[in-house]
């Protein structure tokens, strides 16, 4: 009779406490215990600053960062500043953000409905952008002058929607 140990994820015999072949643990190895959350005490409140981080990135990210911590700890401005700057030098907590994911992320994405042509409900929809109006910039040059003709650029990043089963134009909803 054959004794031996066998590797749960691939099959392969193992000698140690781990498969030669895929790296996988076996037998009484332990897992690996979950890291604890980090909990954080400023001005006498105790609470979890990763959820917050993770929450905002960039510049205006750290501004909306202390605005947070100083309405949850009503800390002083100062002190907050300190408690960011600390926490954004700190390689092992922003390790720690930037592995978080919050309950937003994890969510699917809804499907966005496609676009329809108001009149034949059609999706075959083109897009076109509405450009320099020189209809307008001509009547802002006569009652304006030369400035006046800056008028032919007002809504030119607008976009206007051709329908190529019917012909309707249309401006899409903005939500």
């Amino acid at each position: 009779m054959i004794v031996g140990k066998f590797c749960t994820n691939c099959g392969t015999e193992v000698t140690g406490k781990f498969c030669a072949n895929c790296g996988h643990p076996v037998g009484d190895v332990p897992d690996k215990a979950p890291a604890p959350v980090p909990q954080e005490t400023l001005n006498g409140v105790t609470f979890d600053p990763v959820p917050i981080f993770a929450a905002h990135k960039g510049l205006m990210g750290r501004i909306q960062i202390a605005t947070e911590i100083g309405n949850l700890t009503r800390a002083r401005p100062k002190e907050i500043a300190t408690f960011v700057d600390e926490h954004y030098k700190d390689p092992v907590f922003m390790k720690c953000v930037a592995d978080y994911q919050t309950p937003q992320e994890e969510r699917v994405e809804e499907e966005i409905p496609p676009l329809v042509c108001p009149a034949c409900k059609s999706t075959d929809i083109e897009f076109q952008k509405k450009g320099y109006g020189f209809g307008k910039g001509l009547v802002g040059a006569v009652l304006l002058g030369p400035l006046g003709a800056l008028a032919g650029g007002i809504g030119y990043k607008d976009v206007e929607c051709l329908c190529r089963r019917c012909g309707n134009r249309f401006t899409p909803k903005k939500k």
